[in-house]
């Protein structure tokens, strides 16, 4: 789970381990990579990233996490769904992509969605 805001992250965080999700954490993507440097392909199932967030993207993380995970499925957040840059990552068909504000269960649902493809 990548996401900069403390809030949206301790709430999707404790909502998913409630689901029985084992999840690692970091509030930007230079963390997210460097966890993701500890573990082999495979160890990773699913990242779920904020798109827009300061210092690197979402987009600019899942390109890199990809490179070394290339199994792993990615699923896209952000509140900025107006913005013409977020529609053409929504419009992509590889792209998993949750709308904020969401509701934990919403959240949920996709991952688990996501897993089972």
């Amino acid at each position: 789970m990548v996401e900069d805001e403390p809030l949206v992250r301790e709430v999707a965080v404790r909502s998913l381990r409630r689901q029985g999700y084992k999840l690692l954490v970091a509030a930007n993507g230079s963390d997210a990579l460097q966890i993701a440097k500890t573990y082999s392909d495979g160890e990773i199932a699913v990242m779920v990233t904020d798109l827009v967030m300061p210092l690197m993207g979402g987009r600019e993380l899942a390109n890199q996490i990809t490179a070394a995970h290339p199994n792993i499925k990615i699923i896209f957040t952000s509140g900025y769904s107006d913005d013409e840059t977020i529609q053409q990552e929504m419009s992509s068909n590889d792209v998993t992509f949750l709308k904020k504000p969401f509701a934990p269960a919403e959240l949920a649902r996709i991952v688990r969605t996501t897993l089972d493809k």
